[in-house]
């Protein structure tokens, strides 16, 4: 399969898309049952704002899809503690770290 890469106009509407924390964060029922699955929602909207990260020349919406990456991994991680599978639990803690690692490149 053909992996295209995300670039111009598109990429910004993604992160015009990130900048609202509401757009990132999913219902607790949501991510409940996306747990049971494997992943929570929010995982994925943490991961998302990792990817984009990588991809944007601009410093100030980089470090804005990582603040809002960090934030919503960190509740991400509080939420699969409680009520994630292990298999949630795991994919949660490891974007939680990559996106911690691009926080200290960032500074």
């Amino acid at each position: 399969r053909e992996r295209k890469e995300i670039e111009g106009a598109v990429l910004e509407d993604y992160v015009e898309w990130a900048e609202e924390l509401d757009n990132l964060t999913f219902s607790e029922a949501i991510n409940a049952r996306t747990s049971e699955m494997g992943r929570s929602g929010n995982s994925l909207a943490a991961e998302i704002c990792c990817l984009l990260a990588q991809r944007i020349n601009n410093d100030a919406e980089q470090k804005m899809l990582i603040a809002h990456g960090k934030k919503v991994a960190c509740d991400d991680v509080e939420f699969v503690e409680e009520r994630g599978g292990a298999l949630a639990k795991q994919y949660s803690h490891s974007i939680q770290a990559s996106i911690e690692r691009m926080c200290d490149k960032a500074v």
